[in-house]
């Protein structure tokens, strides 16, 4: 008898666990969020000794997105889901013999590196998640730390500015009540 109830509770019991991780899956929302960050690029000039070398870096606040704005306190998690960079305000075209695109906290960082890419106005540059930077990324998120975009190298011009756009495209779960 004590066999026969216990095997009907199993089922039960194993229904009940399944409709409490249905009933907390319904009470969190998927929030599409997006982060640009534009940096300000500039070669330097025909004085210096490399003359294409170039540095430029920008921070972010992820928790300063007004699409988070009445989540903030209900964050669950983040899921990079796409990004990439897009070349602004170039006058001419310019390669990029080597460069080095760097994503960091103060206790994380991610690279992407770049060498003879040639880029115009409007050109689209790749980040993939070759070596899982967009989860480190998502981690980097969920802390809610300043984040610091660093692109730096040397292209194949001096005197040259241009701007580079840093597109992050984001899921964030996040609680409901």
């Amino acid at each position: 008898m004590k066999k026969t109830l216990f095997l009907l509770l199993i089922p039960a019991i194993i229904f009940s666990l399944g409709s409490c991780q249905k009933i907390k899956d319904s009470l969190t929302v998927d929030v599409p969020v997006e982060f640009d960050v534009e940096l300000e690029v500039t070669t330097g000039s025909d004085l210096k000794s490399n003359p294409g070398e170039f540095n430029a870096s920008e921070t972010f606040d992820p928790a300063g997105s007004d699409e988070l704005e009445n989540y903030l306190e209900k964050i669950q998690g983040y899921t990079l889901t796409g990004m990439q960079g897009t070349v602004a305000n170039l006058t001419e075209e310019l390669t990029l013999i080597n460069a080095l695109l760097t994503v960091s906290t103060e206790t994380q960082s991610v690279q992407w590196s770049f060498s003879n890419l040639i880029i115009n106005n409007g050109s689209l540059v790749s980040l993939p998640n070759d070596s899982g930077q967009w989860t480190t990324i998502s981690e980097m998120l969920i802390d809610m730390k300043i984040i610091t975009v660093t692109f730096s190298g040397v292209a194949d011009k001096p005197a040259v500015v241009w701007s580079l756009i840093c597109h992050f495209e984001a899921l964030v779960k996040a609680g409901i009540l």
